[in-house]
């Protein structure tokens, strides 16, 4: 007698997507989402330290804020300060991922090193905390 094998079903990763991504959203709201909202109220309120209350005053901290010179001063020199490095940093990634895909002598040295710049690091963070917990000479000490 010759049959197809029946399987159970699974539990696909693909077919039910919410229970892995609750975590996320979850940590993502509290985190992120409801500061941002709650800091959008705050903004058109004004606290009263003697009466221990937010004041509501509609627009008036956006007409402020938007009439200070000061602050379209800061928005520009942020927006050119981005837009300097942004533009900096796209010319040497570009420029050094153009070096390490030579195929020329000597660039497998440099590979190399750059390698090593990018492992040293948290392998240096890693030895200092190992140090720090250590249990003669620690800064932190479990007992």
């Amino acid at each position: 007698m010759t049959g197809s094998l029946i399987r159970a079903p699974r539990f696909m990763i693909a077919d039910h997507p919410l229970p892995w991504l609750l975590p996320l959203i979850v940590i993502l709201v509290v985190f992120a989402l409801y500061p941002f909202f709650y800091n959008i109220f705050l903004s058109f309120h004004e606290f009263a330290p003697r009466k221990r209350e937010l004041v509501p005053v509609g627009f008036d901290n956006w007409v402020q804020l938007f009439g200070d010179p000061r602050m379209w001063n800061a928005f520009s020199v942020t927006l050119l300060y981005t837009g300097i490095c942004l533009v900096i940093q796209v010319v040497l990634g570009m420029a050094i991922a153009l070096l390490i895909d030579s195929d020329d002598p000597g660039f497998g040295f440099l590979r190399g090193v750059l390698t090593l710049t990018l492992v040293i690091p948290p392998a240096i963070a890693g030895m200092m905390f190992l140090l720090m917990q250590d249990a003669q000479f620690g800064i932190i000490t479990w007992t």
